[in-house]
């Protein structure tokens, strides 16, 4: 039976990426059948997560898949020493001969968040957040914006990154300062940190857009949307390819709003129906490729109180 090992830079529970990635492996596994080595990594250097890799080739493993921050450079670091071992990382860029990464295009599911925050505030005023100031992050972030601006030009954006993805307080600590800044509505792009988030829009009375998994079906009081990047699907996609032999060096898969069950927005039933019709219409027209979407931006970065460590 074939053995692949499912290494998580990260908590299993994170309700963020992590566990996404999570739930499809487990996933992939009942549906596809072969023996999985879960390994559960959440502190430590980009050399350990190194040697977690290795080990996990060592151990037997016919294909590897590191899921959360610095896989790509672990498998840049390891994947030459085993050409008979395959490799995946899930949402990240690494490349290679036995490297792949079925990245989704989750910044398209960002762009349609920024729209419904662009339409949906009321003091003009919108937020984000993120954690660590990675290629993904950056992405969404810059598609975010790009979707205010492409609905509501005049509204102001604060944007940054805490630094952390993981940790309530500091999460709670920036929303509260995006909040006092005039923000009511914040798109929020973490993980275990979230429930700080969530705390901190409900103390201050504004909106919060989730993204990864459906937020408004958990929490629709504070909700109003969550730009859903099933990441899941990179994995379960993948190993179905892995397990067929399909796999080609270079040819990867990033499937974006045209694969509902990868990547999408939901909205909660608080969003009036023309909001709902126009972000359709949005949604269609990336779809068709009559609209693009911008992944870098230049704009200012939200500074609050220097004890929070801005980055």
């Amino acid at each position: 039976m074939p053995r692949i090992a499912f290494i998580m830079n990260g908590r299993h529970n994170d309700r963020g990426f992590v566990q996404e990635g999570y739930e499809g492996a487990l996933a992939a596994r009942d549906a596809m059948g072969f023996d999985l080595d879960i390994v559960e990594f959440t502190r430590g250097s980009a050399e350990l997560l190194c040697n977690q890799v290795e080990a996990a080739v060592k151990r037997g493993a016919d294909a590897v898949i590191v899921h959360g921050s610095r896989a790509d450079g672990a498998l840049d670091e390891i994947a030459g020493r085993f050409p008979d071992c395959a490799f995946l990382s899930p949402g990240g860029r690494a490349d290679g001969q036995n490297i792949w990464n079925y990245a989704i295009r989750h910044y398209e599911a960002a762009y349609l968040a920024g729209a419904l925050a662009g339409r949906m505030t009321r003091t003009g005023v919108v937020g984000h957040l993120s954690g660590v100031f990675i290629s993904p992050g950056k992405k969404g972030r810059a598609a975010y914006v790009d979707g205010v601006r492409a609905v509501a030009p005049g509204v102001r954006v604060l944007t940054g990154f805490c630094g952390n993805q993981d940790d309530p307080d500091l999460a709670a600590r920036w929303i509260a300062a995006e909040a006092k800044d005039g923000a009511d509505v914040i798109f929020t792009m973490l993980n275990y940190g979230r429930s700080g988030a969530i705390a901190a829009c409900r103390e201050a009375g504004i909106k919060q857009i989730g993204n990864i998994r459906d937020w408004c079906a958990e929490d629709p009081e504070v909700f109003i949307g969550s730009a859903l990047s099933r990441h899941g699907w990179s994995i379960r996609a993948w190993t179905a390819d892995f397990l067929a032999g399909k796999l080609e060096p270079g040819r990867n898969l990033h499937p974006g709003l045209e694969e509902p069950t990868a990547v999408g927005l939901s909205m909660c039933k608080s969003v009036p129906q023309a909001i709902r019709e126009e972000i359709e219409g949005l949604r269609e027209d990336l779809v068709a490729g009559r609209r693009s979407v911008v992944t870098t931006y230049e704009g200012p970065e939200f500074q609050p109180d220097q004890e929070l460590n801005p980055v």
